[in-house]
């Protein structure tokens, strides 16, 4: 069966590649049972994203659109597209298997290579680039080293596939004969650790590209006003929470005009925003401003609450005309990367325009700088879509055809992305060092440095994030 299965689909990620040359399945039993039939000499392809995802877009542009890759991807493998945003079952279960086999974290997009037999990957990566860059080796040349592997290498990735199945298994948890001792000690750890990575001076955590990641400073706020109920009290996680979200509330990284938050801050001060907006990273920081303006904060966390709520509820840019809510924001347009959200001196276009002065007479919300609001022109831009170049990534879960495959296996550890927005969970736990049932780190069976397996692809070096910031 050949063609483009993914016109019908309802999620929106695999509609954007409907149009692909490459002869993209849903994950459903007609993919895989055609990649059993051919098992002897087609491996699985499978790449998973979601709509807003930069680097899916980028990845997409240059080798997805591309006739002389796509041919290579349809003569040698069965090629799977799958939504995380609909699947996220199936994205757990791979992310976990990136980790295990490269010993870094995964992300978006993700490319796998499966054994046709079982969907075990026996190669993982994320984004690769059309030619050779940051390392990385071009997706053509991954491609035809794949295509031999399963001939070339079977044996290698037979026993390599039993120990990523065991090592996926011990990451579930087992059920013990008796109950565990609850005690405070791993909140306790967890409260040490948050506070040992607090940027001190900017807020957050860690360095650039910085997230929000409202869940460490939801167990903070919360551990605060458990010892305030306690009489033991621990201004210093107040402190944490408190500067943290001010520092946010007052940079580029949230929305000035429009309201809601940007996906992260590509740098440590909060300032520079990568342009995507989650729905549901709102939602997350939407309940933390509150709860501190309840908790007796200062007014500058309860205007960011109301300004986060009306950008959702009030300004509408979230809400879809079919019912239901959009789950992000492209940062990609016509303009480029952020374009629909910038501001210049001949006057905003796309949804900073909607910011709050429209041709619809919406008015500017009190408090804004006046100089910014005067920058903003009446007419909408033309370019923009009717939901202000927001898309329901997942509104009701749209399916292409009948699920199947592997069932979900827990991922550990919260999600972050890569410094090069390649988005991505990230967890220290589950770094190098991870080991098999055997007791070898299964990534370090790679023949080559940057190899994410046992399978030798001739790739001699290695991508490094650390490296190419010093750049």
């Amino acid at each position: 069966m050949n063609g483009n299965r993914l016109a019908h689909c309802t999620s929106p990620y695999p509609r954007q590649h409907a149009a692909n040359p490459v002869h993209w399945h849903p994950w459903d039993a007609v993919a895989l049972a055609l990649a059993l039939a051919r098992k002897r000499d087609q491996p699985i392809l499978l790449s998973i994203g979601y709509s807003a995802c930069h680097w899916c877009h980028v990845m997409t542009h240059e080798s997805f659109e591309d006739p002389a890759t796509a041919e290579l991807m349809n003569r040698h493998f069965i090629n799977i597209k799958v939504d995380r945003e609909e699947r996220p079952d199936l994205d757990r279960i791979y992310q976990s298997a990136h980790q295990l086999l490269t010993g870094r974290p995964g992300g978006w997009p993700l490319t796998l290579f499966l054994t046709p037999d079982d969907q075990t990957p026996f190669f993982a990566g994320t984004y690769f680039p059309r030619e050779s860059r940051h390392g990385l080796p071009p997706f053509r040349d991954v491609l035809r080293g794949i295509a031999h592997a399963l001939d070339d290498q079977q044996q290698m990735i037979q026993d390599q596939n039993r120990g990523l199945m065991q090592a996926l298994r011990n990451l579930a948890p087992r059920p013990g004969p008796d109950l565990p001792d609850f005690n405070t000690a791993p909140l306790e750890n967890a409260r040490l650790q948050l506070a040992r990575g607090f940027d001190e001076t900017h807020g957050g955590f860690g360095q650039a590209p910085k997230f929000p990641l409202p869940t460490h400073l939801a167990r903070l706020l919360h551990h605060w006003a458990t010892t305030r109920i306690d009489g033991s009290d621990d201004p210093r996680a107040l402190h944490i929470v408190e500067h943290s979200l001010r520092q946010m509330a007052r940079g580029g990284f949230n929305d000035q005009l429009g309201g809601g938050f940007y996906r992260y801050s590509v740098d440590t001060q909060w300032m520079i925003p990568h342009f995507e907006k989650m729905l549901y990273d709102n939602a997350q920081l939407l309940g933390l401003y509150s709860d501190l303006a309840q908790a007796g904060g200062t007014q500058l966390f309860a205007d960011t609450a109301r300004a986060t709520a009306d950008w959702v509820w009030v300004i509408r840019d979230m809400q879809s005309p079919e019912g239901g809510y959009h789950a992000a924001l492209d940062a990609d347009s016509a303009d480029g990367e952020g374009g629909l959200l910038s501001v210049g001196p001949g006057g905003g276009t796309g949804a900073a325009r909607r910011g709050n002065v429209s041709s619809a007479g919406r008015p500017v919300r009190p408090g804004r700088p006046a100089q910014l609001r005067a920058a903003l022109a009446p007419a909408p831009d033309p370019r923009a879509d009717a939901t202000g170049g927001a898309r329901i990534a997942s509104a009701g879960g749209g399916a292409c055809g009948a699920p199947g495959g592997p069932r979900a296996t827990p991922t550990p550890g919260p999600r972050r992305e890569d410094p090069h927005r390649l988005e991505r969970p990230d967890d220290p736990r589950h770094g190098p060092g991870r080991t098999l049932a055997g007791g070898a780190p299964l990534h370090r069976l790679g023949a080559a440095p940057w190899s994410t397996s046992a399978v030798n692809c001739g790739a001699t070096d290695a991508y490094s994030p650390a490296r190419d910031r010093k750049r």
